[in-house]
């Protein structure tokens, strides 16, 4: 909870214990937890009455993501798949996957990709689904750095209220990623109809074909 608000009394002791440590025990301004609340470096100039109202939690990240659509077909010849992409990739995103819809998307949709309380400051390259149109795939949330899997990266991803725990997620990394994926559903089989978590699309493939929210929370 928050510590109290102007007007009411305020010691340094409440600020340890919102900082996480613990009632009682040795603490000072500078101390990096107690400073954190306040967003202050070491040895910067600070006053008591900068605290009030300071809080440890940290708010949810929401914002409205612009989603696109990608048809692709991946397999040797006379084995070959159709996938259905629908989400949020970015250049990096194409990069790590290498590969282009039928119409020539390469990247689609846009998002705020980075917030300093999640991913350690990490910048999202991917938030999207993949399947067939016969069988399921999965969701992919991806960042472009080696992120610890905890709840300091994050601890759920809702995408259009559809909730998403990060330890239900495969958890997977490499020096220059980390990525989480869910089971999702087969793509539907009229290509712009609604697929869980996405709404419906405006067109069958493209950059931009619709919008809804995305919300982080720790």
């Amino acid at each position: 909870m928050a510590l109290p608000a102007v007007g009411n009394s305020l010691s340094l002791n409440q600020m340890h214990v919102e900082a996480g440590g613990s009632s009682g025990t040795q603490c000072s301004l500078n101390d990096s937890d107690i400073r954190s609340l306040i967003s202050k470096s070491s040895g910067a100039t600070m006053a008591f009455n900068e605290w009030f109202g300071a809080s440890a939690s940290i708010p949810d990240w929401s914002q409205t993501i612009n989603y696109g659509q990608m048809v692709n077909v991946e397999g040797a010849q006379y084995s070959q798949s159709q996938f259905v992409n629908r989400g949020y990739r970015s250049s990096a995103g194409q990069t790590l996957e290498g590969t282009s819809g039928v119409n020539g998307e390469t990247t689609y949709g846009s998002m705020t990709n980075q917030n300093s309380n999640f991913f350690s400051n990490a910048t999202i390259n991917r938030i999207r689904s993949k399947a067939t149109t016969l069988g399921g795939g999965v969701i992919l949330l991806g960042v472009d750095s080696a992120v610890a899997n905890n709840d300091t990266a994050f601890s759920s991803m809702s995408v259009n209220s559809n909730t998403y725990n990060r330890s239900a997620a495969t958890y997977a990394s490499s020096g220059s990623a980390a990525t989480w994926t869910w089971t999702v559903s087969a793509a539907p089989s009229t290509i712009g109809n609604a697929w869980t978590p996405w709404p419906s699309t405006s067109s069958n493939a493209g950059t931009n074909v619709g919008s809804c929210n995305v919300t982080f929370s720790r």
